[in-house]
């Protein structure tokens, strides 16, 4: 995948370490899936064990990234639509 393509993809996250933010929360075993994900990828999950909790289509993370091709010198960006990220360069 190129970085837009990548970043785009519907996502998940483990809640099983502890949260960063207040309360701190840890909730072992439970996913926090993208309602994007096929319902067999979700079903898959819980067969491993998984608590699967379905969340919006686009809210886990918003993310950037930038990538130098070194043989070319090209700079390519790709921002979430999650929320307001841009990525920019010169």
């Amino acid at each position: 995948m190129d970085l837009q393509a990548a970043i785009d993809a519907p996502t998940f996250h483990s809640m099983h370490f502890r949260n960063s933010f207040y309360p701190r929360e840890a909730r072992p075993g439970v996913m926090a899936v993208e309602g994007r994900i096929p319902e067999s990828v979700r079903k898959a999950l819980e067969a491993k064990g998984h608590t699967v909790e379905v969340v919006g289509d686009w809210v886990n993370g918003q993310v950037c990234a930038v990538r130098f091709d070194p043989d070319t010198g090209l700079i390519s960006g790709a921002a979430s639509p999650r929320g307001e990220s841009y990525a920019a360069g010169w």
